[in-house]
């Protein structure tokens, strides 16, 4: 197993909103919740070394049922280096996948911790990739003619 190319300097929570819901009733007491997050990442370099990046993630939990145990919101922020020996071409992609991932994992901790000492049990947030799914590869037919038309001019 090789040694990541990034590491992680720190990390800390920014934002952090808790609130359970004092009225709250269970439609179903056997029923587990389940939870839907929505995430929006911030990555950038450091001014004066694109070896040193920062990464933002903002976390909105939200129910899939209709009344909700917890209201959580959270920020959380992480500083990483990437090794000198990584290709610089592949530095924002590392960062944007591997980061992003590092500190969600981190938040996933910390929910599943606070909850955990709420009154209505301990949340679990689902896994989440920061990878951005292939695109659709195009008919080859369609390859075909493009490349044609390209050949031709």
């Amino acid at each position: 197993m090789a040694q990541s190319p990034l590491r992680l300097r720190q990390y800390f929570f920014t934002k952090i909103h808790f609130e359970a819901v004092s009225n709250y009733k269970n439609p179903h007491p056997d029923a587990a919740n389940q939870y839907e997050v929505k995430v929006q990442s911030t990555v950038g370099p450091r001014k004066d070394n694109d070896r040193d990046w920062r990464v933002i993630l903002d976390l909105h939990v939200s129910s899939l049922e209709k009344s909700a145990p917890y209201q959580l919101d959270l920020q959380v922020t992480g500083f990483f280096e990437v090794l000198p020996d990584f290709p610089d071409d592949k530095v924002k992609e590392l960062i944007r996948i591997t980061g992003a991932s590092i500190l969600y994992s981190g938040a996933r901790e910390f929910v599943l911790g606070i909850t955990s000492r709420g009154p209505w049990g301990p949340v679990l947030l689902p896994a989440i990739s920061f990878m951005k799914p292939d695109q659709p590869a195009e008919p080859k037919a369609k390859r075909t003619r493009k490349a044609k038309s390209t050949s031709s001019v």
